[in-house]
């Protein structure tokens, strides 16, 4: 009795060959694919399963696996163009007469510089003005105090280039 044939073992399935009428060609090679069904003859073990993988990329195939746990290729699909995407999206929306509901954009979460700007972070407490008051040294700024002053002055500069006096950029900022 034959050995039956293991697609991912190092072998060739000969006996598929045979019945399909298969001969080698002037060289003794034996084709790797049955081009009505897209089967390949050699394991994934075999010695020149790279070439068998190579020319069928070469010649626009796909290598897959079936349900029947050999390998096959077939043609590639064509990536659709945009247009036909569209054109495709179309022709559904006009069979089922509904449209399609667009994907929730994610908020994006403000920078940390937006939240320090805004107050939100890194807030010296009352409590740690008071205690630094008490000896006797200037509150420090924290950073997020420095980056918010840094960029409500950048804001300043620009009013007042565009012909604003300090005073009234300060009164639209509500400073």
């Amino acid at each position: 009795m034959a050995k039956k044939f293991d697609p991912e073992g190092s072998g060739y399935d000969a006996e598929t060959a045979a019945k399909l009428g298969f001969k080698p060609d002037v060289t003794g090679h034996w084709q790797s694919r049955d081009p009505n069904t897209g089967l390949l003859l050699k394991g994934r073990g075999h010695k020149t399963w790279y070439k068998t993988v190579r020319g069928e990329k070469a010649a626009g195939y796909e290598i897959y696996k079936g349900k029947d746990g050999r390998y096959y290729s077939r043609k590639k699909e064509p990536v659709m163009a945009k247009d036909e995407k569209l054109k495709r999206v179309m022709e559904t929306v006009l069979k089922t007469g509904k449209a399609l509901k667009p994907k929730p954009v994610p908020k994006k979460k403000p920078s940390w510089v937006a939240q320090a700007i805004a107050g939100k972070r890194w807030k010296m407490s009352k409590a740690a003005h008071k205690a630094q008051k008490e000896l006797g040294k200037e509150p420090r700024l924290g950073y997020a105090e420095t980056v918010r002053q840094a960029a409500r002055e950048e804001v300043i500069k620009g009013l007042m280039e565009s012909g604003l006096t300090r005073e009234e950029a300060m009164r639209k900022l509500g400073l």
